[in-house]
């Protein structure tokens, strides 16, 4: 009953200044999903079915300059006082730490884990890419990461804890690691480093505004993958020193989801960025291919590429390329816009980076595309994965 009464009388307060918002807010910088409606014109046809109608509204809502306001005001009060979030992806957590909620549902098992048989055909199919590309002298690398939920479970509300199964099974990330162990392939799991970073570190290894790990915690993790890539496939590579300093303004990744909530308010979470010195440039020419999702923009595109680890670089980061001059760049909705054979022949390293939750959608099927379509010059394997 009172939280009703909270939302009356913050209602009429919004109703009285909103004449006088109206005339005051400028455009402002709505984030998330939010797409205006054109403004349509009139037809006899239109009018008498009713669409126009019904698209007159859709305008006049998205273009009244008062929306811009409310918006944050109408969110900030759904936020601050009745502890809700306003957009249905966004999970608000114990200590206020945001999660986005298929993280939650994987690490809690409410999504069921892949079956042994499943993992088993995923490690098959990586095994056979790795041994085709040590045929041709390539090197072939994988890269782990963990998501925030599981780093930080104990944040997670208790509502899905109470509908997740009570008896876990084991998770797919643990089968994965167990399988991966039983091949030659070289990678390095962020995981563990992750979790010590945790119990020793003075900042956040998850912002508690972002769904992605810190861009601290990500140039830590790069370094160490520099050293795992060297040590493992016998190569080098240049040495760096990560250390980190406080900020007063978070920068991309570090409140992402938090951005989305389109809040009044600046949140009061702690920034650190990374502070870089490349030690030892000395290295050997090296192309890479790389294909990952987004954990793998703070960490191997921020330190590593960025810094001219490789000669060159085809980087393919969920459904973006960028390579070097003269081979596609930009958004792409399949393989086939990407000259992928030409640039597996011109890369020397193939790299693919999975977060735990997405090890079911591993590379965004470009494990399969390779064998599939006999990238590597290899029979067809697929009667493999049935």
């Amino acid at each position: 009953m009172k939280n009703k009464i909270l939302f009356i009388a913050f209602s009429f307060i919004l109703m009285a200044l909103g004449a006088a918002g109206q005339l005051a807010v400028k455009s402002g910088n709505l984030q998330g999903e939010t797409v205006k409606e054109e403004k349509e014109s009139i037809s006899f046809a239109d009018v008498w079915s009713g669409k126009w109608q019904g698209d007159y509204e859709n305008y006049l809502e998205d273009n009244l300059k008062i929306r811009e306001w409310l918006i944050p005001v109408r969110n900030q009060i759904m936020y601050s006082v009745f502890k809700s979030s306003p957009n249905s992806n966004i999970v608000i957590g114990k200590n206020q730490n945001l999660y986005e909620e298929e993280y939650i549902c994987f690490e809690t098992q409410i999504y069921a884990p892949m079956s042994r048989e499943e993992i088993d055909i995923l490690v098959n199919k990586l095994d056979i890419i790795d041994k085709a590309l040590k045929e041709k002298d390539k090197k072939f690398f994988i890269f782990i990461t963990p998501s925030k939920a599981e780093i930080y479970p104990e944040d997670i509300p208790d509502i899905y804890k109470s509908v997740a199964p009570k008896e876990k099974a084991e998770s797919t990330y643990s089968m994965f690691m167990n399988a991966l162990n039983q091949t030659n392939i070289a990678y390095y799991d962020s995981t563990p480093d992750v979790r010590e970073l945790k119990e020793t570190s003075e900042f956040h290894v998850f912002p508690r505004t972002g769904t992605h790990w810190s861009r601290v915690t990500a140039a830590i993790c790069a370094g160490k993958l520099a050293d795992a890539m060297e040590e493992q496939l016998g190569i080098n590579l240049p040495e760096c020193k990560v250390e980190y300093e406080r900020c007063s303004e978070a920068a991309s990744p570090d409140s992402d989801i938090y951005n989305l909530l389109n809040l009044l308010e600046k949140s009061d979470e702690e920034y650190y960025k990374p502070v870089i010195e490349i030690t030892d440039s000395d290295k050997e020419d090296y192309a890479i291919l790389a294909r990952g999702g987004s954990f793998m923009g703070a960490g191997l595109n921020g330190l590593m590429i960025q810094n001219n680890y490789f000669s060159r670089s085809y980087y393919m980061e969920n459904t973006f390329a960028v390579c070097p001059e003269g081979t596609y760049s930009g958004n792409f909705d399949s393989y086939d816009m990407l000259p992928v054979q030409e640039m597996i022949v011109d890369s020397d390293i193939i790299f693919l980076e999975v977060n735990e939750e997405a090890i079911p959608r591993m590379s965004f099927g470009f494990i399969d595309y390779l064998l599939d379509n006999n990238i590597l010059g290899e029979e067809d394997n697929s009667e493999l994965f049935n």
